[in-house]
């Protein structure tokens, strides 16, 4: 894992991701990026485990409480993109340039 290769989770949910060699982790790390682009659409609760296998794919996510749009799969909250953009600042490096590149909401009007 770490900031140079996949995450663990997504490795253990797509087994068929390929693996960056030293090198090329070495490449990624002397050439950052100069912003991330970032499409968010709408926010959910996950927790791990649900199914009781422990496999990445066990996880369920929930929208309780969430406003839900009029696309049936879109629920939002505004803390969640907010959650998201500190996660990836904290990940990444608050100095990398953050753009929001896709989002959305559908309604009646």
């Amino acid at each position: 894992g770490g900031v140079h290769d996949y995450p663990l989770s997504m490795k253990m949910t797509y087994s068929y991701m390929p693996n960056f060699t030293t090198s090329e982790k070495a490449l990624l790390k002397a050439n950052r990026p100069d912003f991330l682009g970032l499409n968010h659409y709408g926010t959910g609760f996950v927790r791990f485990n649900c199914s009781g296998d422990g496999t990445a794919s066990s996880s369920c996510v929930s929208e309780d409480g969430l406003v839900q749009a009029v696309s049936v799969w879109l629920f939002q909250a505004a803390w969640g993109f907010r959650k998201l953009l500190n996660w990836v600042a904290d990940r990444y490096g608050k100095d990398l340039a953050i753009m929001g590149t896709e989002s959305g909401w559908s309604d009646n009007t």
